[in-house]
């Protein structure tokens, strides 16, 4: 490192140790214990990660907001000292993404730099405008708009400091034009069935002010919702809720997969099939509670003037315990299930199942008042059959979507669907699972020129 780089490292060591040395002397969560794990490893990034799941689950903890705010200074600060190392490299690109995404997360994260930070941030954002001041006209002689528009987004935060904007200005008409020009030829491109395409291209011609209309008609490749079949699932009276309510809570959870539109023609038809068992069984009880008392000992003593008269003199008190006796009820709660879906999309099976053996609960109840033993009367605690309920499922509906993820996969980057798509249709769909596949990729450098990553950057 040169001096300017330990400079910049002793100013941030200086402002953030000693907070984060108190920070650890206090107990930790599961998650902020691998947060100051990683924190003591210099993996700010995971530190994050961690602290931020941390205030996911306890977002009134002070101690993991202040965690959370210190480990987000640090990596925005290491961040920094990455952008100098690299732009000292001659790694342009790497330090002006390094820096926009600093500053994008000091914005998105209300992070305020010392003036010591900020000087480096000035310094470093002027260094990365000088650059893309030769960038940006480079992209215009080479008439790469694509390109040039994705570095108006990839480099925001960099131009929003207003040395930019003569280059811009003068390279956004002619790339502006030529964008206008690939988005009519994408329109040609087009057909009704192209949902997926449909968005990249209404995002693409966006980005060249670009008004556009089409229309699209129902999609015969999809499905508009999963209808579970469910004549052969068995639910126990006694639960208090029925099958229908149960069929619809697992719908929910698959309701918003790429299988499922509002566009399409006709649903997905799956067999729910199975028994969720309740049983409650009560038995008579009996209550034993055993309490402290005592035993008196006396001498029966004849009165000296009158034998005629008896008395009691108490010789000893002996401790003892007693038991009272109430008879109540034991309640005893059974639950189990066995639960399968299967059906079939195109030529994919869709399955899940789920299995749980007797599970017991049992509580106990009686009406005795027993004011010695500060004995009253117990109510049963019986078990949330809701709660029970509406937490079956979950790991059957995971097989699902599993199930439903390699079918779209298969059937959009494998080539395995039977209706015939428009060109790139596949491709855009491809994308929503697989956006490494080579599917995905060749499309991206072939119509845009630009790596898939850079293409959803250009298209947000």
């Amino acid at each position: 490192m040169n001096r300017s780089t330990n400079h910049l490292m002793n100013n941030l060591m200086k402002v953030l140790i000693p907070l984060f040395s108190a920070l650890l002397l206090s107990a930790c969560s599961s998650n902020q214990k691998k947060g100051d794990d990683m924190m003591a490893a210099e993996q700010y990034d995971q530190a994050v990660f961690f602290y931020e799941k941390s205030f996911q689950n306890n977002p009134d903890d002070e101690e993991v907001v202040q965690k959370l705010s210190f480990a987000r200074s640090r990596l925005v600060g290491a961040n920094l000292i990455e952008v100098r190392m690299f732009r000292q490299s001659q790694l342009q690109v790497k330090a002006a993404k390094k820096l926009n995404e600093s500053l994008e997360q000091m914005t998105q994260w209300k992070i305020r730099a010392d003036s010591a930070v900020k000087a480096t941030i000035d310094e470093e954002v002027e260094f990365a405008a000088r650059w893309l001041n030769k960038e940006l006209p480079r992209l215009e002689k080479e008439k790469d708009y694509n390109r040039f528009s994705y570095s108006l987004k990839q480099y925001k935060h960099i131009i929003d400091a207003g040395y930019n904007q003569r280059a811009i200005k003068k390279a956004k008409p002619q790339m502006d034009a030529l964008g206008q020009q690939q988005c009519k030829r994408m329109k040609a491109e087009l057909n009704p069935y192209s949902y997926y395409y449909f968005d990249v291209w209404q995002a693409y011609c966006s980005n060249f002010g670009k008004s556009i209309s089409y229309s699209l008609q129902k999609d015969p490749s999809r499905y508009t919702q999963a209808n579970f079949k469910t004549s052969r699932l068995a639910v126990s009276n006694q639960i208090g809720s029925n099958k229908k309510i149960f069929s619809q809570t697992l719908k929910q959870q698959i309701k918003n997969h790429p299988w499922f539109s509002q566009q399409a023609r006709s649903p997905l038809k799956l067999s729910l099939e199975g028994r969720i068992n309740y049983k409650k069984k009560t038995t008579p009880h009996t209550f034993s509670f055993i309490y402290p008392a005592k035993k008196e000992v006396y001498e029966l003593i004849k009165d000296k003037k009158n034998p005629k008269i008896i008395k009691r003199k108490l010789l000893n008190i002996i401790p003892t315990e007693e038991t009272v006796r109430v008879k109540g009820q034991s309640i005893t709660e059974t639950v189990s299930h066995n639960l399968s879906l299967s059906g079939k999309l195109q030529q994919h099976k869709i399955s899940g199942a789920e299995l749980a053996a007797d599970k017991v609960h049992q509580t106990y109840a009686h009406q005795a008042y027993f004011k010695k033993k500060n004995v009253r009367p117990q109510k049963p605690k019986l078990m949330n059959k809701s709660q029970w309920f509406s937490s079956l499922g979950h790991s059957m509906m995971n097989e699902v979507k599993a199930d439903l993820d390699k079918a779209w996969v298969s059937a959009f980057c494998e080539g395995q669907n039977p209706h015939k798509l428009p060109r790139y249709e596949q491709a855009a769909r491809c994308a929503e699972f697989k956006p490494e596949h080579p599917v995905v990729a060749n499309w991206s450098q072939d119509q845009f020129g630009l790596k898939y990553e850079e293409l959803e950057i250009l298209l947000k």
